[in-house]
């Protein structure tokens, strides 16, 4: 893991790619938590309380469904010293969709007041006076008038539902180095959830370990195995040996699934499938790639729907 340090009086602020920072404070303190900066939004914590909230909003819970929701997640917050970070965020946000509700609000200034994580930059007068400003600002906006509320249309962008299987043809020229142009390959979606820090919604599916040269059925999938999703560079550094088995892809609009390319063949449970989970780019610049490195190698499934590879 890449990382570089800030060095700055007696604070050490280690920044690393996946954003987690250690500060460690002449009280011997430890705090893990990711840190970039002093605006309201350059940590982990506040981004995290903001997209929870916003998500089950968009998920068409009410505004007070929504808070109790997002408290419970991070009801282990309260009475530490991400707590105020809490307040902040769900005031903040919650102000700029127009549904700031009483109880949050005068709790969000109770902690301005009492200057609420501060002590996260406490040994670094610059850092620390960067943090007052954050609530300053946050003070004045509480303390103007709500916006009206933000519509959050219903989400409806996923058009599979859970089990539902599909072909798809590939179609660019991209699928032509690996032989699979104008070939088809089944998908079933396993699952589908909110993933990163945007509460983005992703599907998960898996893909059956096969090339048809005509329009496969419903019934195909008994036949064939589950396709893995990696390479043996990545599979030997598993002491397991397990594979990446489980896809998932994000979810747009209905328009990046056009019926030109993906057949809907029926619904039907599919095997089990508890592996690894792997992201795709592209169906056209990846599958093909896959199907050809697998395509003399073993694997078996083993208890659970984990599958493993099988070296000769």
């Amino acid at each position: 893991m890449k990382s570089r340090s800030l060095l700055a009086a007696n604070l050490t602020v280690k920044i690393c790619e996946d954003k987690n920072i250690s500060f460690k404070c002449g009280k011997e303190r430890v705090i893990t938590m990711g840190f970039w900066g002093t605006a309201l939004y350059s940590n982990d914590s506040t981004s995290d309380v903001r997209d929870t909230y916003k998500g089950y909003l968009e998920d068409q819970f009410s505004n007070e469904d929504a808070y109790q929701k997002t408290f419970d997640e991070y009801q282990d917050d309260m009475g530490t010293e991400e707590e105020p970070l809490f307040w902040f965020a769900m005031a903040d946000t919650q102000w700029k969709v127009g549904r700031l509700l009483p109880e949050v609000k005068e709790r969000a200034l109770e902690w301005i007041e009492k200057e609420g994580g501060l002590e996260l930059f406490e040994e670094n007068p610059k850092f620390a006076e960067g943090w007052r400003k954050t609530l300053t600002m946050l003070k004045d906006k509480l303390e103007q008038p709500t916006p009206k509320a933000k519509k959050f249309p219903k989400l409806d962008l996923n058009p599979w539902n859970l089990n539902d299987v599909y072909a798809y043809q590939f179609n660019t020229e991209r699928s032509r180095a690996h032989d699979c142009f104008d070939k088809y390959i089944l998908l079933q979606k396993i699952d589908e959830g909110r993933h990163n820090e945007k509460q983005q919604l992703f599907m998960e599916f898996h893909v059956f370990n096969h090339l048809f040269n005509e329009l496969p059925e419903l019934d195909d999938i008994d036949k064939y195995p589950v396709l893995p999703l990696d390479y043996l560079f990545s599979i030997e550094k598993r002491l397991d040996k397990s594979l990446k088995t489980r896809a998932y892809l994000p979810i747009f609009k209905p328009s990046d699934f056009p019926k030109k390319y993906f057949t809907f063949l029926g619904n039907k449970p599919g095997p089990e499938n508890n592996g690894y989970l792997e992201g795709l780019g592209s169906l056209e610049d990846h599958l093909g790639s896959l199907f050809k490195f697998w395509q003399d190698r073993n694997y078996e499934v083993a208890e659970g729907g984990v599958y493993l590879y099988k070296p000769e």
